[in-house]
């Protein structure tokens, strides 16, 4: 038998890995990608979509139908939302049919305006002033209404000075009313404490 120096094993192994063929690179093109069109749908669509799960024109009602959606609404009333929902849920309100639907619809709307108002309960009047200063007129109208419900003593002078700067015929009132109710505010914690 013939017998192998190791350099000599050494160099069989690499002329049989150099023999082995190298399998072909794949010249890799560019994937093509095709803009899709974004569609922006309204939130109120896609609420009804959901609570009605298809296309009124193809599909086709069940007796239970009045149930199904009846759930779903009860589900979605269920769920926790921010104040953002409550135009998607007023506008759900107008387009159900169900008076229970309806019903559930406007207790979660009124329950979600009062728990935000109620969320500035606790901020002082400073906070309360900061909410006034917005850019936006919704946004100040919000602001001097907020501050009218939770306002004290010191924001009396600010909305009085507000009032002479203000050339808005709508802030104007919302701010008179504001002063109105925090002196009425003033007025029946004074009495409650019976001084």
């Amino acid at each position: 038998m013939p017998t192998f120096s190791l350099e000599q094993v050494m160099r069989k192994i690499m002329k049989k890995k150099g023999k082995r063929k190298r399998k072909k690179e794949k010249k890799t093109r560019p994937k093509i990608v095709h803009k899709r069109k974004i569609e922006h749908r309204d939130p109120i669509d896609y609420y009804w979509d959901l609570i009605r799960e298809a296309d009124e024109d193809y599909f086709i009602l069940h007796p239970n139908n009045s149930l199904n959606v009846r759930q779903k609404v009860q589900t979605l009333c269920k769920q926790s939302a921010s104040t953002q929902l409550v135009y998607v849920l007023e506008r759900l309100y107008q387009r159900s049919d169900d008076v229970i639907s309806r019903s559930m619809l406007a207790k979660k709307t009124v329950m979600l305006q009062r728990g935000y108002l109620e969320s500035h309960k606790e901020y002082s009047d400073r906070a309360l002033i900061r909410l006034t200063e917005r850019e936006k007129l919704f946004d100040k109208w919000e602001g001097f209404y907020i501050l009218g419900c939770f306002g004290g003593e010191k924001s009396i002078s600010y909305l009085e000075e507000q009032l002479e700067k203000e050339n808005n015929q709508l802030l104007k009132q919302t701010i008179k009313r504001s002063i109105h109710k925090i002196k009425a505010n003033i007025q029946k914690k004074i009495e409650e404490r019976g001084f």
